[in-house]
């Protein structure tokens, strides 16, 4: 059986893990499935983290960076080509559009903490991880292992402007990074939560509150490091909504967010 640590990380990878391809009844309804090898055997998962020191603008540090799903799957596709060369199995890689619980199978993976906000948190990096998949033919040697929680200080909680975050629950209609994704046109709540913390996407709150994000190294990756961008403008993401993270909604959604707050 092979194992994951035979082979070297993807760049700029923080930590690895495998857990088995999970059962039918826990997968997401995507058409991105029709890539799946035959038979899927194993789920490959890895942490990218993204976040340099002191990102401040009116978009989420995810969305800052380059176009996670272009840097990690052009870093993935070039491991999947490495990993088949030398072993002669099948690797597919997944970036977000993917049939696969990735937040949940990169916690029984050991990657990290599982935090209220449905984010994991590794212990050196924190919560501003990207998160990659590789679906093989072939078994590894797992490193499932129960789930491991956060610190349970309830500060995200108590922080979220939705009211998102419960106990047991994430109600992601309610989190503000998904009010500022929305086509449909926001309530007058919604458009309160967006007026009163001017983010034209995105949200991170809730990680900006989390102890557990407080002293965390920076990303290393320098396609993360560079072309970054903290403050959304009409020019800005008229310009270059196309290659951004925040650009999947087209211009509408971003551009009616600023209107929104600059009519504040």
């Amino acid at each position: 059986m092979l194992q994951i640590d035979q082979f070297p990380m993807p760049m700029g990878a923080a930590k690895s893990g495998v857990v088995p391809f999970p059962p039918k009844n826990r997968l997401l309804p995507c058409r991105a499935a029709e890539r799946l090898p035959k038979p899927p055997v194993s789920v490959l998962l890895f942490s990218f983290p993204y976040a340099s020191r002191h990102l401040k603008g009116n978009i989420s540090k995810y969305a800052m960076v380059p176009d996670y799903h272009r840097v990690i799957g052009s870093i993935l596709n070039a491991y999947c080509n490495m990993l088949a060369g030398q072993t002669g199995g099948v690797f597919v890689p997944f970036v977000d559009n993917s049939p696969l619980p990735e937040v949940s199978l990169a916690a029984s993976a050991g990657l990290g903490f599982l935090g209220k906000n449905h984010l994991i948190i590794d212990p050196d990096y924190g919560s501003c991880l990207f998160l990659g998949a590789v679906v093989s033919n072939l078994p590894f040697a797992s490193t499932e292992r129960e789930i491991q929680p956060c610190m349970n200080c309830g500060r995200c909680q108590t922080a979220c402007p939705g009211n998102a975050l419960s106990e047991t629950h994430f109600q992601r209609e309610a989190c503000f990074s998904e009010i500022t994704q929305k086509k449909k046109a926001p309530t007058e709540a919604q458009i309160h939560i967006i007026q009163k913390h001017r983010l034209v996407w995105g949200c991170d709150i809730c990680q900006d509150v989390c102890p557990m994000n407080r002293g965390k190294l920076p990303t290393s990756n320098p396609l993360f490091l560079q072309d970054i961008i903290c403050e959304l403008t009409e020019e800005v993401i008229l310009n270059c909504y196309r290659e951004r993270a925040f650009g999947f909604r087209g211009a509408k959604v971003p551009l009616r967010n600023l209107k929104l707050i600059e009519q504040k």
